[in-house]
This record gives C-alpha cells, structure tokens and sequence, in this order.
C-alpha cells in the first residue's frame, strides 16, 4: 500500500494578485496554491504580512467589577442584521502594544481604567480567510479614567453575573464567535487556576 500524502501540511503558493480593495474592508487577495495531492486550486484571503501589509492585532477585554460581574456590550451590526452581545474591545492602533490597546478601548468604551490587565490567550479571527488573531485581556481593579467614555448612542453596556452570561450563551442567546471564543479562553483560564 502506497504512502498517503500528508494533507495537512503547508500549501505552496504560485502566484497572488488583489482581486478586491476598499478603504473600509480588508484587500482581498487570489492565491493560487498547490495542495498536498499535487491539485491546483484558487483560494481567496484577506492581505495580510505576506503581501506587505502589516497585520493589525485585535483585542478582546473581559472586565470584571469588584463584585465579580463583567461588563457585556449591545449594538447593532448591519453585516447580520441584529443585534450583537459583544465584551469591549477593537483593534490596536499602531505603535501600541496589546495591552496599552487593551487600557485605551477600555477607557474610551467605558471610561474606565483597569490596574490589572492580564493576557489570558489568543485564537484566530476568520483562520480560513486570515492569519488575524484576537487577545483576551482580563482586566479587574477598575477606576475611572481621565478620558470620558465615547458615547455614541449605539452601544449599550451592562453588568451581568458570570452565571447569567453563560445561560445566555445556552439559551442560545449570544452567538458572537469573538465573544464564545474569548470566553472560553477566560473559563479555561479560571478552571486552570483552581
């Protein structure tokens, strides 16, 4: 019996070219790529540091009050249409670290600073388009910030328990992957400190 290629390692890409650009939407690349098999196929991606582009990282804060309840944003998101359950968060600026992001979304979503912010993990935004990740932060020992939160009318923020945050993900009540996925990395953080 012959040796079966093995799938999962590298593509080998023959060429690139842009196939899309536009000011507010990720450049979107065709890649044709050679897989494992010898098969000769085209793949669409996102332009990222293989392009010359710098990968621009995102942060993800899960803040939690001296009570233990954790900040949960609302907004409206006009890709699906409806309401999304989001934690603060966005991407970093250039020249910023993660955590200093990390503190700068805080204080401009919140108007809050955190005296402890601590890297919990990271996982990949969109892995079958980009090489894009996300950082959890969690981020406790809160005070008000010298800069004023950005109101923009568009976001809600509320405090719920860690126990009404998870029945609400049963209840088939939050669908946001970011959220699912930074809070899976928290759970596993907590159970992994026990």
């Amino acid at each position: 019996m012959e040796d079966a290629p093995d799938r999962a390692r590298a593509w080998k890409t023959l060429s690139s070219q842009v196939v899309f650009s536009h000011r507010y939407f990720p450049t979107v690349m065709e890649d044709t790529v050679e897989l494992p098999t010898g098969e000769v196929q085209v793949w669409l991606r996102y332009r990222d540091e293989r392009d010359g582009t710098p990968r621009r990282s995102s942060v993800a804060a899960i803040v939690v009050g001296h009570d233990g309840r954790l900040v949960l944003a609302r907004q409206y998101c006009h890709g699906p249409q409806r309401v999304i359950h989001e934690f603060p968060g966005g991407t970093v600026e250039p020249g910023e670290s993660l955590a200093e992001g990390v503190a700068r979304e805080v204080a401009e979503e919140l108007g809050l600073r955190s005296r402890t912010v601590k890297a919990l993990g990271e996982f990949l935004l969109d892995n079958r388009r980009s090489s894009a990740t996300m950082t959890v932060f969690e981020c406790r020992d809160l005070e008000p910030s010298d800069e004023t939160a950005h109101d923009s009318g568009l976001i809600e923020f509320e405090w719920v328990s860690d126990s009404e945050l998870t029945e609400r993900i049963r209840a088939g009540e939050i669908t946001n992957a970011t959220l699912l996925a930074s809070w899976a990395i928290y759970k596993a953080r907590q159970d992994s400190s026990l």
